[in-house]
């Protein structure tokens, strides 16, 4: 399995981003959002390869098959669930919950590649978890906010080609012919970067690089050791 962090500013891709973001959600449930798509804007790419992606429907309300998981539901879609993988990491929600945090504007968008029988399918969706707010005729959102293509009110992922020129455009890093995995996107990543918000910190995206790389070799070593083909981590 291969792991991988890539800390960048949007740079010339910010109108790509703005484009296909913008409008965004409400300033009463997000402050700033258009600000996390200007140039200057940092973000953050995790990604793996190597994995299973995440599988399963893409609706909350549709029945995973015997032999497949629901990662794509759990992961967009719902927070509050026990794991139902034994051993399996998360529960709860309380650990994805970081990607959310670690943006400026609480928002992340997800790129994942998946095998489906003898064939391939890509999907991406973005999503925030902003405050809950009333509009102007007094009704109430909670907050939750997704990208995508929309099908009966339903925000769903965009898929197939569609989803891989999209990720494209906004610069993820690609899959091969037969790969499949995941790349989470924190978007206006607030990341202690001087240029940020003039605090101290990382003088610039390569140092705080570095000790992202020093953090993972401290805490992650175990993983890179691993015997097991399925678990070690490079």
């Amino acid at each position: 399995m291969h792991f991988a962090i890539r800390v960048e500013r949007l740079g010339d891709r910010a109108a790509k981003w703005r484009e296909l973001l913008l409008p965004g959600p409400p300033s009463l449930s997000i402050e700033g959002f258009e600000d996390a798509l200007s140039p200057d804007s940092c973000i953050v790419v995790v990604s793996d390869r190597g994995t299973q992606g995440l599988s399963g429907p893409v609706r909350a309300t549709e029945r995973p098959a015997p032999d497949e998981r629901n990662d794509f539901v759990q992961f967009l879609r719902n927070v509050g669930e026990p794991r139902d993988t034994e051993l399996g990491g998360g529960t709860y929600g309380f650990g994805k919950g970081i990607f959310y945090r670690t943006s400026a504007v609480r928002t992340i968008v997800v790129d994942s590649r998946i095998k489906r029988g003898a064939s391939f399918e890509q999907r991406l969706m973005g999503a925030a978890l902003g405050s809950d707010y009333y509009d102007a005729a007094d009704e109430r959102f909670t907050g939750r906010h997704w990208w995508g293509h929309i099908t009966d009110d339903i925000v769903d992922p965009v898929t197939g080609l569609a989803a891989a020129e999209v990720a494209s455009a906004l610069g993820l890093p690609t899959f091969d012919a037969d790969q499949t995995g995941t790349n989470i996107v924190i978007l206006g990543a607030d990341l202690a970067l001087v240029a940020d918000r003039g605090r101290p910190g990382f003088a610039d995206t390569e140092t705080l690089g570095d000790h992202l790389v020093s953090a993972m070799l401290w805490n992650l070593w175990p993983k890179f050791r691993a015997t097991s083909p399925d678990a070690k981590m490079r």
